[in-house]
């Protein structure tokens, strides 16, 4: 577990990378509701973090999910639950990995996942647009979404994908936590991200459609959410590095 000392932070004696996990959050109703939505495994089927399709070969996920033998991991898309009852799963080999080429744990938390060939889009897998520097704030409609722990501390990941609608905090008090520019934060009062759930989507509301506005990246040790923010790597931020790192997203 990667662990980061009180002396970067603000409120915290230590922080964690996190994980596919929602505290406080919901069953999603129906296979495809989060279409962009996928999950980091292992060879062996093993869910260790999430990411989105931002098109038909690249995944945006946090950086300190990348770390592997691509060889021996995988993603897939398509998938409502881990036993594959529901939607239409489907897996597919990794390519290569694209760290931001200056992160170091908490910073600059973002990277990019080639796959070995074009994903197949159908009505529950989809690409989402990506956000723009700031154009989501506060007031915004937001979700979060992933599977594994639902209680901090504590083993108990769901089958079925979670989501908790959250807002955007503040941008001022976000970089006082957080002391980083290149995060937003998120806090509700009840529910929020904990261990698992690292490199999934913070997905925003844009007219009809929906926009990634950040992945998630760290929050304090055994998931408070309720008293602390969940905190996620700005992807309008990194906007033009994921664009000329995806080669346009072609």
């Amino acid at each position: 577990m990667l662990l980061c000392a009180i002396t970067l932070f603000v409120l915290a004696a230590y922080c964690e990378a996190r994980g596919a996990n929602i505290i406080n959050g919901k069953d999603v109703d129906r296979p495809g509701k989060y279409p962009w939505q996928v999950s980091l495994q292992k060879s062996n089927g093993f869910h260790f973090c999430g990411g989105s399709i931002v098109a038909s070969k690249w995944i945006v996920t946090a950086a300190h999910c990348i770390t592997g033998n691509p060889s021996q991991q995988k993603v897939v898309v398509g998938l409502h639950d881990k036993s594959r009852r529901q939607g239409t799963p489907k897996d597919y080999g990794v390519r290569r990995y694209v760290p931001h080429q200056q992160y170091r744990f908490p910073a600059n938390d973002i990277g990019l996942i080639e796959l070995s060939s074009p994903i197949q889009f159908n009505s529950n897998v989809k690409a989402i647009a990506l956000a723009r520097h700031r154009e989501f704030g506060p007031s915004s409609q937001c979700v979060i979404s992933g599977w594994g722990n639902t209680r901090g501390g504590q083993n108990s990941s769901p089958n079925i994908l979670q989501e908790t609608s959250i807002p955007i905090a503040d941008a001022s008090k976000c970089k006082q936590f957080t002391r980083q520019d290149e995060v937003v934060c998120l806090y509700n009062g009840r529910s929020g991200s904990c261990q698992g759930d690292s490199g999934g989507p913070l997905a925003c509301k844009s007219g009809s459609s929906w926009k990634l506005a950040g992945a998630t990246s760290w929050g304090l040790k055994d998931c408070p959410v309720t008293t602390a923010y969940s905190v996620y790597s700005d992807v309008g931020y990194f906007n033009s590095w994921i664009m000329q790192n995806s080669r346009n997203l072609s």
